[in-house]
C-alpha cells in the first residue's frame, strides 16, 4: 500500500488500470494484464451479439405468432 494506491502485477504484460470501491471514490491503481482485457472485451461482444440474436428470434417467434391469430 502507498498512498492509498495498490499496485498488484498480474502477468508480464501489465498496464495501470483504475479500481473504485464502491464508494464512487478511486481506491487504486491496480496493473492488469493486457492479454487477459483483450478476452473479456472479447467475451462482452460475444455476448453482446448472442443477446442481439436472441432477441431478433424472439421478435419473428411473436410476429409469426401473431400472423397464426388472424
Amino acid at each position: 500500500m502507498l498512498d492509498g494506491f495498490r499496485h498488484v502485477r498480474v502477468a508480464d504484460e501489465t498496464f495501470p488500470c483504475l479500481v473504485a470501491d464502491g464508494s464512487g471514490k478511486v481506491s487504486g491503481v491496480v496493473l492488469e494484464s493486457k492479454r487477459e482485457t483483450e478476452q473479456q472485451r472479447s467475451l462482452a461482444l460475444h455476448c453482446e451479439r448472442w443477446e442481439v440474436k436472441k432477441h431478433e428470434e424472439r421478435q419473428a417467434k411473436a410476429h409469426a405468432c401473431s400472423g397464426d391469430i388472424h
